[in-house]
């Protein structure tokens, strides 16, 4: 499973946002019920998000970044990291932007608020 979170982050570097979706995805369908499940869920609806922007959805990526900031801030279900990713950073951000702003860089394992 590391190397699809491995795939997933470095997808979503490059601006990859569907690649890093369907990697995402397939952790979430990977991982058995809990925290992990749910952050990687979470982490594809962001990654969704991403997609729809870059499609000119502005109501879809509206949508699916309001779905992953709520599934990511689950108060039982949250991780300070998974996959190599810190949530607490992606979860600031998500709180505090929106998909048109600057977006966290997931770079060797930390996450980095870009621009």
């Amino acid at each position: 499973m590391e190397d699809l979170a491995a795939r997933a982050r470095s997808a979503f570097d490059a601006a990859r946002y569907f690649e890093a979706h369907e990697a995402w995805e397939d952790l979430w369908r990977a991982e058995p019920p809990g925290p992990r499940k749910q952050a990687a869920k979470g982490l594809a609806q962001w990654a969704a998000a991403l997609v729809k922007r870059d499609r000119g959805e502005p109501r879809g990526a509206q949508k699916l970044w309001a779905k992953a900031r709520a599934t990511l801030e689950d108060p039982s279900r949250q991780l300070e990291q998974a996959f190599g990713i810190s949530l607490r950073s992606v979860r600031a951000h998500l709180s505090a932007h929106g998909p048109d702003e600057g977006l966290p860089r997931l770079v060797d394992g930390r996450s980095s608020v870009d621009g």
